[in-house]
Formats: C-alpha cells, structure tokens, sequence
C-alpha cells in the first residue's frame, strides 16, 4: 500500500501499473497477485482501510445532544475532543490523505463518513451536513498544503467553532 501511495504523489493513478507498485516495494509483480486482485482492489483496500480508521477516530464515545454541546461551548469548555482526535487520525495518515484528498471520489466518501458522524441521531439535512463536511476537508487540505499554518489545537477550535455556529444558526430558524 505505501508503495503505491508513494507513486500515487507523483504520478497519475492511469499512470501507475502493477508492475510498477511491485517494483516501488520490492517484490516481483506475481507476489503482487497473491494478496491483490489488481491495481484498483489494492486502491479500494487502501480507501476502506483509511476510512474505517476515520470512523473509528471520529466516533464519539458517548451521544451527546445539541443542546450540551451548545451549553459547553458557550461556557467556552472543551467541545473540541472530536475535532482534536479527527485532526490526530489525519495527522497520523498525512501521506495517504495528500494523496487521497486531490481524488473527488475519495473527498466524496470522506465526506459521507464526516456527515454519518456530525450530530448523530440529529435530524439535518443533507446538504447542511454536506457544508459542514466539505468544509472539514477545505480545512485539512489547507492545512496538509501547510502544516505550520495551525497547530492542532488551532484547527480543532475553527473546527468546532464553524461546525458549532453554523448548528447554532441552523437550529435557530
């Protein structure tokens, strides 16, 4: 899979042949074919593997309603956990999502897990958890372009902070 991605920075995935992932990791093209079918099931296998750990970073541990966490942010407590382990997980997966990210199809279900996760049990509409999605990975990709632009921390509080205002707005119609 590193192999892969590695060529994936440089070149086109039309590009990018079996024989040349085998030869990028260091087996034969025929060792390629014992674990993957072909060039796009071991891309497949990359974005489920990518997004399943998504998922899992992203999920909150606990259901909290709206209204708790529109009481937390205003008192200005920490509501920026989710956020903080969401950014944590893209960090850990820097190079596969600088690569992942400039595929539309991938931002596509990207964001679909985003939007599954905001405000679980919150009944919204799709194209309000679309915005709030897209404009997580805006995010992300500024900030994989320029890592030194916000720490962490930063961009957790934007985060929470555009995700939690625009809710705010939203409920407030």
């Amino acid at each position: 899979g590193n192999a892969f991605l590695e060529l994936l920075r440089d070149n086109s995935y039309e590009e990018i042949t079996v024989q040349d992932i085998a030869k990028k990791a260091g087996i034969h093209r025929s060792s390629f074919y014992v674990y993957y079918f072909s060039k796009e099931s071991l891309y497949a296998l990359l974005v489920e593997n990518i997004l399943y750990d998504l998922e899992k970073a992203i999920s909150p541990k606990k259901t909290v309603e709206f209204k708790e966490i529109v009481y937390l942010y205003k008192k200005n407590e920490h509501v920026m956990i989710e956020a903080t382990l969401f950014l944590q997980h893209i960090l850990i997966h820097r190079h596969a999502y600088e690569v992942l990210l400039k595929d539309f199809k991938f931002q596509q279900q990207f964001a679909e897990v985003i939007s599954k996760e905001i405000l679980k049990g919150e009944i919204l509409p799709k194209a309000m958890t679309n915005h709030l999605a897209y404009g997580a990975i805006g995010l992300v990709c500024e900030w994989l372009d320029n890592p030194t632009l916000y720490t962490i921390e930063e961009l957790s509080m934007y985060l929470t902070q555009m995700n939690v205002f625009d809710l705010i707005k939203y409920k407030e119609k």
